[in-house]
């Protein structure tokens, strides 16, 4: 199944409990929205194209708070064909670069399958300026702007 059918079928399932979650951490019910539509779309890229991909900060925490919901990410897991492996890193500089181009390998996956993302939510206009100065004075790595979080593979 594609990306896109998988998104469509994944929106029909309730995420009442996560909303809830996220809105006890904060969360605007816009924010919350913002952050389902790309967490969604980010599980099924995971599902559908050759991975492993890095989240966003954001969308990472969408990711967490549904994984906690056992019940529906079998759900998930049952409309995207596999299960998606939440996979952090250990925290060395290695791994956050590691990351780093997992994050680039994503967008580039997304914009291919969806369009442009949605910056807000996944922090591009913050890496996109991290890039131009690394371009500027030719750094070979640029501080990992998503804090090095977690990548994902199914299977």
């Amino acid at each position: 199944m594609e990306a896109i059918a998988i998104v469509e079928k994944l929106n029909k399932l309730d995420y009442t409990l996560i909303e809830h979650k996220l809105s006890e951490d904060g969360y605007s019910r816009k924010k919350i929205s913002e952050m389902k539509n790309e967490g969604l779309r980010f599980i099924a890229l995971c599902a559908t194209k050759k991975g492993p991909f890095t989240p966003s900060p954001l969308v990472d925490e969408f990711w967490h708070k549904t994984i906690l919901c056992t019940k529906l990410y079998f759900k998930i897991a049952d409309i995207c064909g596999n299960y998606i492996h939440h996979t952090p890193n250990d925290g060395s500089a290695k791994a956050r670069a590691q990351d780093n181009n997992y994050f680039w390998d994503g967008i580039q996956a997304y914009e291919d399958t969806f369009g442009e993302p949605n910056l807000k939510i996944w922090g591009l206009k913050r890496r996109k300026k991290m890039m131009n100065v690394q371009k500027k004075y030719q750094l070979s790595e640029v501080a990992d702007c998503n804090g090095g979080t977690s990548a994902c593979n199914s299977g």
